[in-house]
């Protein structure tokens, strides 16, 4: 069998440390620089939104109650116990008891688990050390299994993820024939995002599977400067206070002279990006416009002018996205044309 480095091409193996997970390749998607602080072990802060704090209780006590239920507990027990023994703050223990609570009982016998971790080979045919995945809830039930990956909230779009899960149980279970997974919200007794994969299926959802690790791989093998990538996200990122985007100072903190200059700063940046890829042929004249008649790098003066900046790199407006743009603009009912420069 090839290695992961032959299967994909790999000219720079040192920037990658296998296994690798769907988390870390989408974060390595996503931002570059948050991937490059990952691996190389940065010191990370412990900084992370409620949600997020909440959803990593849930899945610690996900898993005490399947520890609870292989020593014989019943499943009310078991989730009674996994609540009252959670070493969380109050606050948080109390929301993520809330949403277990709320867990419909659940069939479990000697091929069911909480929290099971499985990994995989490159090929996704055996288990391996190339790939690695923890399941919130795995059910094997002859040749079928069931996947249900328990959020703390419906934000986002967990597609990759449930495929790549899909994967794993192909690998480790050969007798499954037909896979079905779901997310469900506790904190609205919802299911969403059904999937159903049964035979060529499979190998489809495998395929998709390495299109996506081959992109991403690829990405990073050719990434030479590790630039951020700005999005909502970065308000509950783990570097940020690493991150050129926001220097040693927070731009919250900024006054107004230090965010023109910061503003300057990443306009001149965006620009000489602008001029390398033209010159590489790679882009017309605007590089990632919102519209086509102003650039990102106008957009990000003219919002820093405004105090605005910060607003809409949260909703991911700075971005070649104009439904969004233009949504912010009307939401704090600013006059379009002042982006779009006089010939």
């Amino acid at each position: 069998m090839v290695s992961w480095i032959e299967r994909y091409n790999i000219q720079h193996p040192e920037k990658f440390k296998p296994p690798f997970s769907i988390s870390t390749l989408r974060l390595a998607k996503n931002c570059p620089f948050a991937y490059k602080c990952k691996i190389d072990q940065c010191k990370a802060t412990e900084k992370k939104s409620f949600n997020t704090m909440v959803g990593r209780a849930m899945h610690e006590m996900l898993r005490e109650i399947g520890v609870q239920i292989r020593a014989g507990a019943l499943f009310p027990i078991a989730k009674q116990i996994a609540m009252s023994t959670i070493d969380k703050p109050e606050k948080i223990a109390k929301r993520a008891a809330a949403y277990i609570r709320q867990i419909p009982p659940l069939v479990f016998d000697e091929k069911t688990y909480f929290e099971k971790e499985l990994n995989a080979n490159v090929d996704f045919t055996s288990p391996g050390d190339f790939f690695v995945g923890i399941l919130d809830y795995l059910r094997i039930s002859g040749d079928e299994a069931l996947i249900v990956d328990y959020k703390a909230s419906g934000w986002g779009d967990y597609t990759i993820q449930q495929i790549a899960y899909t994967a794993l149980v192909a690998a480790n279970y050969p007798e499954v024939n037909k896979i079905k997974s779901f997310l469900y919200i506790p904190r609205e007794n919802k299911i969403t995002n059904e999937l159903v994969f049964s035979g060529p299926e499979i190998d489809k959802a495998i395929y998709q599977l390495n299109v996506f690790i081959e992109d991403t791989l690829r990405r990073i093998d050719e990434e030479e400067r590790w630039r951020p990538a700005p999005t909502i996200s970065c308000q509950s990122c783990r570097y940020r206070h690493l991150c050129p985007i926001y220097t040693s100072t927070s731009i919250y903190e900024m006054d107004e002279e230090q965010l023109l200059k910061r503003a300057k700063e990443l306009t001149d940046e965006l620009r000489e990006i602008r001029d390398q890829l033209n010159k590489l042929g790679g882009i017309e004249e605007t590089p990632g416009p919102v519209t086509e008649d102003f650039s990102a790098a106008d957009v990000t003066m003219k919002l820093t002018e405004l105090g605005l900046l910060e607003p809409f790199i949260e909703a991911g407006a700075v971005k070649v996205d104009k439904r969004k743009f233009k949504s912010m603009l009307k939401r704090y009912k600013i006059d379009i044309n002042m982006f779009i420069k006089d010939d």
